[in-house]
């Protein structure tokens, strides 16, 4: 709570102390804990920017679930969450083959435990999206940052700012990257027609608008006037 308050000084210090009390307290319901509180500390470090300090505790984490799976002989999606903030932090840092290492295995994960169409996997996809278009694999890109927005369009938990966002990504992969091959387009009316009408449900604001904006342009690109 306090480091998504803005307040990573207190958070470290609840953080440390979980840490303090697990260390001599050890039993199953502290070790429950103990794989959270690392990825507190991990949280904490990636809000000061400290890159180094944060994967260190991403990555014990990671190691801790690991082999708390191990242990239990089954998979769990904290391993996929852990995968996924070590697979953030070594974008940052320009690790391109270890982030996507990381995030291929939270998409395995998420769909092992949690189905093909778990929300959880939109942010993989994405991520998987963003590593792409650091290695300049323009295709590739486009397609995971189209299988997050095909997901995000049917969350129960409905983002358009999230959306919006993948939207642009998707966009970028394409503009500007050569010719515009405007029937790749069409692939994505489906996906921005389901949005379109969640939208229309919601208060209509400057967001909304925007969307609206947005939707219309991929339908130019499509070279379907009509419909924008």
């Amino acid at each position: 709570t306090y480091n998504a308050l803005g307040m990573p000084k207190e958070a470290e210090h609840y953080f440390n102390q979980s840490l303090a009390l697990v260390a001599v307290n050890i039993n199953n319901a502290s070790l429950d804990n103990l794989g959270g509180s690392m990825m507190g500390m991990a949280g904490v470090y990636e809000k000061r920017e400290e890159w180094p300090r944060a994967r260190r505790a991403a990555q014990d984490a990671y190691d801790f679930y690991t082999a708390r799976d191990l242990d239990r002989g089954w998979t769990s999606s904290l391993t996929a969450k852990a995968a996924m903030a070590l697979s953030k932090i070594d974008l940052k840092l320009g690790n391109l083959e270890e982030a996507l290492k990381k995030t291929e295995e939270a998409v395995s994960l998420f769909e092992s435990t949690s189905g093909s169409d778990s929300p959880l996997l939109s942010g993989a996809y994405k991520r998987l999206g963003e590593i792409h278009m650091r290695k300049e694999m323009w295709v590739e890109a486009r397609g995971f940052f189209h299988k997050a927005y095909q997901l995000e369009a049917i969350k129960d938990a409905f983002d358009l700012v999230e959306i919006v966002i993948i939207h642009q990504s998707l966009m970028d992969a394409h503009l500007g990257r050569g010719s515009l091959q405007r029937p790749v387009f069409k692939t994505y009316f489906r996906t921005v027609t389901e949005v379109l009408k969640r939208v229309k449900s919601l208060k209509q604001d400057g967001n909304t608008g925007a969307y609206y904006k947005l939707a219309a342009e991929t339908f130019v690109l499509g070279d379907d006037c009509k419909a924008a």
